[in-house]
């Protein structure tokens, strides 16, 4: 694996680890979202609100289903992608923080998922 590669996992075949993914990645963005001033037009802003289904992204608004709600593995690539593009380093460069060490927070997010799946650990809830 290459330093800055981004991981990947099947998230249609793995329901507990993309749930894990997801809620580890709303830790992650809660933090940065406050580190950056909570700033309305932001990505990290953007991310926290679709990862903790917040705002625009809840999943319901007055009652009905929000069409614009995203699912978690909607989320997952289009995260993967925006990981690829480069789209997040500005923000995480202003609040001292870098893309290298989100991409690595993230796979290590992925690895434990792919391992959850694979030893087919069952979760009650």
């Amino acid at each position: 694996m290459f330093k800055n590669e981004v991981k990947e996992f099947n998230v249609y075949g793995n329901t507990y680890g993309v749930s894990l993914w997801r809620s580890g990645m709303s830790v992650i963005f809660d933090m940065l979202d406050d580190l950056a001033g909570n700033k309305e037009n932001s990505e990290l802003h953007e991310y926290k609100q679709a990862l903790n289904q917040e705002g625009e992204y809840s999943l319901k608004i007055n009652g009905k289903f929000n069409p614009n709600s995203i699912s978690s593995s909607e989320l997952f690539n289009n995260f993967v992608a925006d990981l690829k593009a480069n789209i997040l380093n500005n923000e995480l460069e202003q609040i001292g923080f870098s893309e290298e060490w989100l991409i690595a927070e993230h796979n290590r997010l992925v690895e434990t998922a792919i391992n959850l799946n694979s030893n087919r650990v069952e979760i009650e809830l």
